[in-house]
């Protein structure tokens, strides 16, 4: 009962109708009493809503709320795109005295462009001034606080229903992948529509990388191929996947093309945008010198540096006669530079020995898994088998340099997996980078469901155990899965951005997927909801 609610209306000529029924986004296991629009206040996309009667005792923004500070109040923040109203940025005051409760913040609210002021009618402190430290010295005294900058800064490449730029007819539909560079440049997939998307021209390939503002089209499909490395008359681009802009000047992407003289085994080209031309730098079905004229068939993964003229393809050859490629040699990494040209005269190779990292256990590579990761110093981490001289294949990570002189296991399945007691590695099912070392996503063996799987790097000298399933956010909400993540510090230092769902008190289907980062010290912050 009490819970509150706020509603939006906009007035469209003489007519008034509801935009937006607003509520928390986050609550502790009741909103009952929480008094959710006690107070309002609107400036342009922005609106404010104060719950006076919100019980949590945590602080600052977007903290998981409990239930331990009875009417210690809270504030939410909504800002609207279009006629949507974003997911509410969570206020509480940063610092308190030894207790919130009855101090009724969100009594009042006001917002004026991305600055917000709230007063808390009843906050007990004796202390004066701005940015005092408070106490409990004077019951009913009140305050008010300021926050500034919730409000993020989006900027629009393309948007559903606009125009593509130079073509006639032609307009932006379901957005596909994306990628962006440390310099802000950014490509981008998108399907299209209208009259002018005759001739399979249904999807595009987009990016910035000509001034680092305006956005251009690259390619197309329905796009000739013919005189393109072996390409025929008939050839054309189907589909078109897997942006990449790693670098300021060179984005990739990878074509699948169809018609006359194109087979399953030939269907795949890498392509490179510089902003001003589009060049073919690999395609599968061509021979390849450095792989004795062995032909890749499947391009699995591909990575781009972005601080090296590399990039590493995850591959599988076609099998063959002459030269024998056969089921225990058919997978492997091509690493090449921006101009096409192979980087290395004898590529990692399924079936080829490899040197422990950790450990005193030699062996080959076998089958690869299609996963690699680019790090720094020309480094390429990289999935496959592990066949041990005695025992059995294994799951297992590797690392190895752009010319593939030195091929050394960062891990493998029935390692013990540090900060996990006797938990032992089962399979990596997610792979990326932390400055030039492995940054890797496990399940265990030997843990409980609640905490089987979690997040390592590879500090060089051994690996290192960030993120646990499992691990308590604040209020008992736990991370229940680990979706996606992606490292954020040139420095190594175990500051990584996550996507996870959430499980604990409050947790439900519309509030249980969150983006964290997981700083240095091991903290969280919530950064989305």
């Amino acid at each position: 009962f009490e819970s509150g609610a706020a509603y939006v209306f906009v007035r469209g000529g003489p007519t008034w109708i509801q935009q937006a029924y607003l509520k928390p986004g986050t609550v502790g296991t009741t909103q009952s009493d929480d008094l959710f629009g006690i107070s309002v206040a609107i400036s342009g996309d922005t609106a404010v809503v104060g719950a006076i009667g919100e019980d949590s005792s945590t602080t600052g923004i977007d903290s998981f709320p409990n239930e331990s500070a009875a009417a210690s109040g809270a504030a939410y923040v909504f800002v609207r795109y279009g006629t949507y109203w974003s997911f509410p940025t969570y206020l509480k005051p940063a610092v308190v005295g030894n207790s919130q409760s009855g101090d009724s913040f969100g009594w009042s609210v006001a917002v004026s462009g991305d600055t917000v002021i709230v007063g808390a009618l009843y906050e007990g402190s004796g202390s004066t001034g701005v940015n005092s430290t408070p106490n409990e010295g004077a019951s009913g005294s009140g305050t008010a606080y300021i926050f500034r900058g919730l409000g993020p800064v989006l900027r629009s490449f393309s948007r559903s229903g606009a125009p593509v730029p130079d073509l006639a007819d032609v307009r932006f539909s379901t957005p596909g992948s994306a990628s962006v560079n440390a310099q802000g440049d950014v490509m981008f997939d998108q399907a299209l529509l209208g009259l002018g998307t005759f001739g399979g021209l249904n999807r595009g390939i987009f990016s910035n990388l000509r001034d680092g503002v305006t956005v251009d089209a690259a390619f197309f499909n329905g796009t000739p191929l013919a005189g393109l490395d072996g390409f025929v008359l008939g050839s054309k681009a189907v589909a078109l996947a897997r942006p990449l802009c790693n670098q300021p000047d060179a984005g990739l992407f990878l074509v699948t093309a169809g018609g006359t003289g194109v087979t399953s085994t030939s269907n795949k080209a890498l392509f490179k945008d510089d902003g001003n031309a589009v060049s073919l730098l690999l395609r599968t079905g061509m021979s390849v010198t450095e792989l004795g004229g062995a032909q890749p068939s499947a391009f699995h993964d591909i990575v781009q540096n972005n601080g090296s003229n590399l990039i590493a393809i995850s591959m599988r050859l076609k099998l063959s006669t002459a030269p024998p490629v056969t089921a225990t040699n058919d997978s492997g990494l091509l690493m090449l530079n921006h101009a096409g040209t192979l980087t290395d005269a004898t590529p990692p190779r399924e079936g080829a020995d490899t040197d422990p990292d950790f450990g005193t256990e030699d062996g080959k590579l076998g089958q690869f898994t299609g996963r690699a990761a680019n790090g720094l110093n020309s480094r390429v981490h990289f999935g496959a088998m592990f066949i041990p001289t005695a025992g059995i294949p294994v799951p297992a990570l590797f690392m190895t340099n752009s010319s593939g002189t030195a091929t050394s296991r960062v891990a493998k399945a029935g390692m013990i997996a540090n900060g996990t007691g006797q938990a032992t590695f089962a399979s990596f099912p997610a792979l990326s980078h932390m400055n030039a070392h492995a940054l890797f996503r496990a399940t265990l063996k030997g843990a409980a469901t609640t905490a089987n799987e979690g997040i390592w790097r590879d500090s060089g000298v051994g690996l290192v155990k960030l993120v646990l399933k499992g691990e308590d956010l604040g209020g008992g909400v736990r991370i229940a899965r680990i979706l996606k993540f992606w490292p954020v510090d040139a420095g190594g230092v175990g500051q990584i951005m996550l996507q996870v769902t959430l499980t604990g008190p409050g947790v439900t289907l519309a509030n249980n997927s969150a983006l964290l980062l997981r700083q240095s010290s091991g903290s969280y912050l919530v950064m989305l909801r």
